[in-house]
């Protein structure tokens, strides 16, 4: 029996409103930091077990050059018993498709334990519920 999995991935005010309409169908991960530009894989999506407004991969407030903060919505995202096969640790595949100093770098930004990668495209009724960050978290 294929049971569905719930994870969860987080992202910007700036990004959110194509997500709800398209699905999860951009993103991408550095497979070599440093190609030039940095080599890009963008056939995987990236998700999380971790529910925790806290993401340590997510320095907005903390010398990010970023203007936004990529953990403002969470997104809960039930992914098909069916297509549990297309689920994958970070801890993984992460080495097979990245540089050992590219998934290194990726994996000190913060529990790796918690990532998964998705192989392809997540479409919109497979996200479940939008969540807005509480103000004490901001």
């Amino acid at each position: 029996m294929n049971r569905d999995m719930y994870l969860y991935h987080f992202c910007s005010p700036l990004h959110l409103p194509g997500i709800v309409k398209t699905g999860l169908d951009r993103g991408a991960v550095v497979t070599d930091i440093h190609a030039t530009p940095p080599a890009l894989d963008m056939t995987y999506r990236w998700l999380t077990a971790n529910p925790e407004w806290d993401q340590s991969w997510n320095s907005y407030g903390r010398g990010s050059t970023l203007a936004y903060d990529r953990t403002a919505h969470r997104l809960s995202v039930r992914i098909p018993g069916s297509e549990l096969h297309r689920v994958m640790r970070w801890q993984n595949v992460g080495p097979l498709i990245c540089t050992p100093e590219t998934y290194e770098a990726l994996s000190c930004a913060g529990d790796p334990e918690n990532w998964r990668l998705f192989s392809g495209d997540i479409p919109p009724e497979w996200i479940t519920g939008v969540a807005d960050k509480p103000a004490v978290f901001a």
